[in-house]
């Protein structure tokens, strides 16, 4: 997609941010927006889809540890602990930087319930598209 993009075979694209802040930095590419629900702290000129369409938007990308279904709270709360230190370390925020990323920290049921709000935001979504598993 990158390689049609630079090569002008598409209009515009989407994908993520990280894939295209190196491009627009070199003016290979003009970034137009960002899905998440703000500007991005390290892009202040780039404005968020909400603002340009004066309605609620976001389709951000978001990663997760995810650990099995049975796993002790004890266990859960440890990895969490690391997790948390890491992204608030300097060797943590300089990776997350160079990602063009912004890391969130929180706990166990923080996570729950944002995996919870996800899927209920995307379920109109995937029902109109007949997307299914099959």
């Amino acid at each position: 997609m990158v390689t049609d993009l630079l090569g002008g075979h598409l209009p515009l694209s989407s994908d993520l941010l990280s894939n295209f802040v190196r491009l627009a930095q070199e003016n290979k590419v003009r970034l137009l927006a960002v899905a998440s629900m703000r500007r991005m702290s390290d892009l202040p000129h780039v404005p968020a889809v909400q603002e340009l369409i004066q309605a609620p938007f976001e389709a951000a990308a978001w990663f997760a540890i995810m650990a099995p279904t049975g796993t002790s709270a004890d266990i859960l709360q440890k990895i969490n602990a690391i997790t948390n230190r890491y992204l608030q370390s300097t060797k943590g925020k300089d990776l997350i930087a160079k990602q063009a990323v912004e890391a969130g920290r929180g706990t166990p049921a923080d996570a729950a319930a944002f995996v919870t709000f996800e899927l209920e935001k995307w379920a109109p979504v995937i029902k109109e598209a007949n997307i299914s598993l099959n």
